[in-house]
């Protein structure tokens, strides 16, 4: 074959070669400017969602946004909806009206107190403005239209008339709260655990400022060792034998006290409503410049900021005793005291952490 054929031949297999190579390139070219027409396009569409939701949060923005409106009554400033503010500063009008003389004496104390007041149809958007705020807020819920719940607005004087208490005085006292009803109380002293609780129930002015934790939270004063015993063989068998094993012989070691405190961790035979009811007791009868002091003084002992307000601390536990307990009341007999306080030491079994004290068991 001469070498113009075989040339021919050559030039007659390249050309396919190069038309496909072009071909290539071209789809390739061609694709890459789609796929960025469509990197366009999508991005497009996330500023257009973006877009979308920004108007629906701006429109969710608007519609949960409640023009306000200000109340100021005793030393309280409110802060509520412009619509609800007439029954909102109705609402706390009359109760800082019927508010005891306890909570008035605070005034200058709560002066500078600021609520965010919600009823009940802007709660979701006065809650948000609260926390946006850092101030407090109070949800009133009132199930009728002219009729609102007042038991929240009292709460809030009380609350925040405790709150001027030195923090000694509010772990003492637990749950804020002002009981009013003395039979509920009865029966709760009644069927308290233990001999010291018993006494106080019959009584016994010592017993009860022991009772009441008006010492410290002593857990040793409170309960008898063959009392704690007992609690252990009836409500925590598995811890018997390490209880005897660090409580048999001396009984106030160290090893003791410890085992008691984090293993047992029991608590006091009364609660907080009792020991509420001899605190308002107490302060109740006490004069302006004492309960000034009463929740001024960040260096008296809460036995010792009692018998300051009270003047006579025993004399306040006699008459406090002789209005609660005393009071005419449907008997219990001893025999169904006994048998329902044998039930209750099931509630000593609630977590109370006990401070740290050198004490005597027995």
């Amino acid at each position: 074959m001469s070498r113009f054929a075989c040339a021919l031949i050559a030039l007659s297999l390249l050309v396919p070669k190069q038309s496909v190579a072009q071909n290539v390139e071209y789809d390739l070219a061609e694709l890459r400017a789609r796929i960025d027409s469509l990197s366009a396009l999508q991005q497009q569409l996330r500023q257009a969602a973006s877009v979308r939701d920004s108007v629906a949060a701006a429109t969710r923005t608007e519609k949960s946004s409640v023009p306000l409106d200000t109340a100021v009554v005793g030393p309280f400033t409110l802060i509520t909806s412009a619509r609800d503010r007439e029954h909102v500063e109705r609402l706390f009008a009359r109760a800082w009206s019927d508010a005891p003389g306890t909570i008035k004496a605070a005034e200058q104390r709560l002066r500078g107190s600021t609520w965010v007041v919600a009823l009940k149809s802007d709660t979701g958007a006065l809650q948000t403005f609260a926390k946006q705020e850092k101030l407090q807020f109070l949800p009133i819920i009132y199930w009728r239209v002219d009729s609102f719940a007042e038991d929240p607005v009292e709460r809030v004087l009380l609350e925040a008339t405790v709150q001027t208490f030195p923090r000694e005085v509010r772990q003492w006292l637990g749950r804020v709260s002002r009981p009013t009803d003395p039979q509920k109380l009865r029966r709760e002293l009644a069927v308290a655990p233990g001999e010291k609780a018993q006494r106080c129930h019959a009584g016994e002015v010592e017993a009860c400022i022991d009772v009441l934790g008006l010492r410290g939270e002593r857990w040793a004063v409170w309960y008898t060792p063959d009392e704690i015993r007992e609690y252990v063989r009836r409500f925590a068998p598995n811890l018997q034998e390490d209880f005897e094993g660090a409580c048999s012989e001396p009984p106030d070691t160290e090893v003791c006290v410890r085992f008691v405190e984090t293993r047992l961790r029991l608590a006091p035979p009364v609660g907080s409503r009792i020991r509420a009811s001899f605190l308002w007791h107490v302060l109740d009868r006490a004069s302006p410049s004492d309960l000034d002091r009463f929740a001024s003084d960040t260096t008296a002992t809460l036995e010792q900021r009692m018998r300051n307000v009270a003047g006579d601390l025993e004399a306040a536990v006699r008459s406090w005793h002789a209005e609660v307990i005393e009071a005419p009341q449907q008997s219990m007999p001893a025999t169904a005291r006994a048998g329902i306080a044998s039930v209750i030491w099931f509630v000593v079994a609630a977590g109370f952490a006990t401070r740290s004290t050198r004490w005597r068991l027995g």
